[in-house]
Protein backbone atom coordinates (compact mmCIF):
# COMPACT_ATOMS: atom_id res chain seq x y z
CA UNK A 1 0.00 0.00 0.00
CA UNK A 2 1.30 3.59 -1.05
CA UNK A 3 0.33 6.91 -1.43
CA UNK A 4 -0.60 6.44 -4.74
CA UNK A 5 -3.58 5.66 -7.02
CA UNK A 6 -3.90 3.44 -10.13
CA UNK A 7 -6.79 4.14 -12.20
CA UNK A 8 -8.03 2.33 -15.33
CA UNK A 9 -10.01 4.77 -18.00
CA UNK A 10 -10.97 3.74 -20.96
CA UNK A 11 -8.60 0.85 -20.98
CA UNK A 12 -5.95 3.94 -20.34
CA UNK A 13 -3.92 3.30 -17.14
CA UNK A 14 -3.17 6.04 -14.96
CA UNK A 15 -1.12 6.18 -11.33
CA UNK A 16 -1.82 9.47 -9.59
CA UNK A 17 0.19 10.26 -6.47
CA UNK A 18 -1.36 11.73 -3.99
CA UNK A 19 1.95 13.27 -2.13
CA UNK A 20 5.53 13.95 -4.22
CA UNK A 21 6.96 10.61 -4.86
CA UNK A 22 4.01 8.79 -3.53
CA UNK A 23 4.61 5.60 -5.04
CA UNK A 24 7.83 5.29 -2.98
CA UNK A 25 6.48 6.09 -0.16
CA UNK A 26 4.52 2.98 1.95
CA UNK A 27 2.02 3.51 4.02
CA UNK A 28 2.68 2.61 8.01
CA UNK A 29 0.88 3.19 11.42
CA UNK A 30 4.27 5.42 11.93
CA UNK A 31 3.11 9.00 12.34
Amino acid sequence: LTFSLNINEFDVKKMIELIPNGSNIRVTNEK
